[in-house]
């Protein structure tokens, strides 16, 4: 009787890595839980040197956002800021939303970023303050600075309308 095996379950310690090479060749699908299943029992080789390119790119990719990021807490820092959120609907249909954020200064015109863009499942205003709220806490990871957060600006839709007055509650000193 034949054994069924998914694409990693064959992959022990012991196994010939020209295996992993014609899987990985071969585009074979993994999903991360099995990735996972198989990093806890100890049975996946180290294959990083075999990975196809656009993987090693995805990684690249993932490096330049994480410093643009780190780039965005450090410029903001202490400073008071005011956050943008806005949503519109792309060429395909998808509601995609941004939130864009700058810093106030007495002295003149702060700096401004875009902080992220998603995709949202749907558009109402509990995606809106739950965007604003996971925006929030990707640019302070260790902790949301409320008092930081001054202003919101958004369309005057009505669900962005009632996602300004529940923001309001937690996070605001004003909200136009």
């Amino acid at each position: 009787m034949r054994k069924e095996h998914n694409a990693l379950s064959t992959f022990t310690n012991d196994d010939n890595i020209e295996q992993v090479r014609v899987m990985i060749r071969t585009n074979q699908r993994v999903t991360i839980d099995e990735v996972a299943s198989h990093i806890r029992n100890g049975e996946l080789l180290v294959i990083t040197m075999y990975l196809p390119k656009r993987m090693r790119v995805l990684d690249e990719k993932q490096k330049y956002y994480l410093d643009v990021l780190n780039q965005i807490r450090k410029a903001v820092g202490n400073n008071k800021i005011w956050v943008s959120v806005d949503e519109t609907t792309d060429e395909t249909g998808r509601f995609v939303a941004h939130v864009v954020l700058g810093t106030l200064s007495p002295d003149g015109p702060g700096e401004k970023f875009l902080l992220t863009a998603e995709v949202l499942d749907k558009v109402n205003h509990a995606s809106i303050v739950t965007l604003f709220e996971n925006s929030m806490s990707l640019l302070w990871p260790d902790g949301v600075k409320h008092e930081n957060i001054l202003l919101l600006v958004t369309d005057g839709a009505a669900y962005m309308m009632k996602a300004g007055r529940q923001i309001k509650l937690s996070y605001l000193t004003s909200v136009t």
